[in-house]
């Protein structure tokens, strides 16, 4: 029997960009697209650019990838709380289907690219991802006549609003017996795992194992209880926390458990 197919899920925020948004749709076919985008004020003339943008993206969506269904989600991409609900409202009613859900932290505001990150992580099997600019739609000579006064730089912004502290939610930070454990044992092996035996001596060799078995027995009963230690205060964890994963009769480190252990406790 073949295993169930999980629906691909796109989500996004429309301001100012189409091709930010469009080219990952494009190159991924999400079944699924969740397009966040905010019109002040339809009836104002002046807001419409939004709309059009919002427009311009659903247009190169349906016309290039007319299978994908889009599903539009109005809310404020200025305000961070409104998004972090929007997107983890998104996220949680994906979990429930059990989609394959990329979120593209890229497009829209600063308070969407914020929240939609912070929201990912929260979500267990999101995956939140950036997208570079190859290349710009305007020459230096329309950066100087867009972004410079009397021959200065000046920017996009010529003035700002009072400061606002977005709201902060706790996010664990991962354990660094943990993590330095990990990265030990990456030093000896970038595939599958070694035997527990050559993991714990590589530990013990880096100055980073401190199980202490119960004096008075034998060696082989220490090594054993070394082996059962590792299994339940290592493997186990990380297998629980998604950083390595079975293959076959091993295991070997993940993706996540490589940018764990290049993102943490690195000094």
């Amino acid at each position: 029997m073949s295993a169930e197919k999980h629906d691909k899920v796109m989500v996004a925020c429309v301001t100012f960009e189409t091709v930010m948004v469009v080219d990952p749709i494009l190159k991924e076919r999400p079944d699924r697209l969740h397009l966040i985008h905010f019109v002040k004020d339809p009836n104002n003339p002046s807001f419409m650019v939004y709309q059009e943008f919002y427009d311009e993206v659903c247009r190169l969506v349906r016309s290039s990838s007319p299978d994908t269904e889009i599903v539009e989600h109005k809310a404020k991409v200025y305000d961070y709380q409104e998004m972090m609900k929007t997107v983890l409202n998104i996220l949680l009613s994906e979990r429930g289907r059990e989609s394959d859900v990329w979120v593209n932290v890229s497009s829209g505001t600063p308070e969407y690219s914020a929240a939609s990150a912070i929201a990912a992580m929260m979500v267990p099997g999101t995956v939140p991802f950036t997208v570079g600019t190859k290349a710009y739609t305007t020459s230096e000579k329309d950066i100087r006549s867009l972004y410079y006064r009397d021959g200065r730089p000046l920017g996009l912004t010529a003035e700002t609003f009072d400061l606002r502290p977005i709201g902060t939610y706790k996010v664990d930070i991962p354990d660094e017996d943990l993590v330095r454990c990990l990265r030990g044992v990456l030093e000896i092996s970038k595939k599958s795992m070694p035997p527990r035996t050559v993991c714990i001596n590589e530990l013990k060799k880096q100055g980073l194992w401190n199980f202490v078995p119960e004096a008075g027995r034998g060696k082989t009963d220490d090594r054993h209880k070394e082996k059962m230690y590792f299994g339940r205060h290592y493997l186990k964890q990380w297998e629980d926390e998604g950083w390595v994963e079975k293959d076959g009769r091993t295991y070997r480190i993940t993706p996540l458990g490589e940018s764990m252990v290049n993102t943490f406790y690195t000094e």
